[in-house]
Parts: structure tokens; C-alpha cells; sequence
């Protein structure tokens, strides 16, 4: 069942085309019977960079019904972000502290210790979980002393796992 992708308003800027337009070429070319990558190949070759190539498939993909909203492969993906006060290594110390003892989150078990690392523009915190998914919360400096707190949740088993550590991550970032 075809799937309404999300934020399709913003192709038309960037790839100089709006979404009917590369509905259109979609149909034209026959892409509903390619692969991902061949899509992505094609809408490539008509002029988008890798990037916008990707994501115009994605959403190709969502509206035949190939996809689902957030399915990476044959997993899920969600993130969800807060910008709260204070600098990136002050927020990121916060975060591993208050987390530091903690077994399990939204009642699944953390499989191993947190890791921790930093780049120049950002600063993360990752974990593995025993359902198999993986959390990455990255942690990116924004003007007027303040941080955006990104929690990227991969590798969920379900469409359905996506609202619930969605809530379950909302709750946590709402509480630094």
C-alpha cells in the first residue's frame, strides 16, 4: 500500500524540480521496476547529487509502496532532537553522568557500556541495546550557549517500535 512520503514541498529548490515533476520522470522512465540503487542511479543522472538522489528515492519508493516511512533495509530508523541550554561538552558530561548507572531504557536492557567520542563539530554518546537496536546521541553547539541533542535509534525491529522510542527518547531528551 503506497505511502504518502513526508516533506516532499522540498525537492523543487534544490533539484529544480517539484514532486509531480519527478513523479512524472518516475513514470516515464519505469523506475517502480528497478532497484533502490538503480532508482537512485537514475535520478542521479537527471541532474541531483548523490545525496538528493538518495532521498528523492526514498520518498519514490514510499509513495509505489516499496517503503515505509523511517525502514533503512530491514529495519527502522527514528531520531528525535531538543536544543537545551548550555555548551556541547557541558550538556554531552550531563547526559553520560545522569546515564551513567543506567541498565535499561524504555524497559530494554543496555547490552555493554555507553562509548563516548568527539569530533570538532560535535560530541557523542552511543549504546547498543538487547533487542538489537542502537542509539547514537550526538550533541552539536548552536548559538547563544545552547545545544541540539540529537538521539538517533537504528536498527528497531518495526514500524510500530518507531512511536514507542520516539516517546521514550522524547521523555528522556525532556529531561536535560
Amino acid at each position: 500500500m503506497p505511502t504518502k512520503p513526508f516533506a516532499t514541498d522540498k525537492y523543487r529548490e534544490p533539484t529544480g524540480r517539484d514532486w509531480a515533476a519527478w513523479l512524472r520522470f518516475a513514470e516515464q522512465e519505469k523506475l517502480a521496476d528497478l532497484s533502490h540503487a538503480e532508482i537512485a542511479e537514475r535520478f542521479g543522472k537527471a541532474g541531483v547529487s548523490g545525496w538528493w538522489a538518495q532521498n528523492l528515492t526514498v520518498a519514490f519508493e514510499q509513495h509505489i509502496g516499496r517503503r515505509l516511512p523511517g525502514q533503512v533495509g530491514d529495519s527502522f530508523r527514528t531520531q528525535v532532537n531538543r536544543t537545551v541550554p548550555g555548551g556541547r561538552e557541558a550538556v554531552a558530561a550531563r547526559w553520560a553522568e545522569a546515564h551513567a548507572g543506567t541498565r535499561k531504557i524504555g524497559g530494554v536492557a543496555i547490552d555493554g557500556p555507553a562509548t563516548t567520542s568527539d569530533t570538532p563539530k560535535r560530541s557523542y554518546w552511543r549504546i547498543t541495546l538487547a533487542d538489537g537496536s542502537k542509539v547514537q546521541v550526538a550533541f552539536e553547539p548552536r548559538p547563544g550557549d545552547k545545544t541540539m541533542v540529537n538521539a538517533t535509534i537504528d536498527r528497531l525491529g518495526s514500524a510500530e517500535a518507531i512511536e514507542i522510542a520516539k516517546a521514550v527518547w522524547k521523555e528522556l531528551l525532556g529531561k536535560l
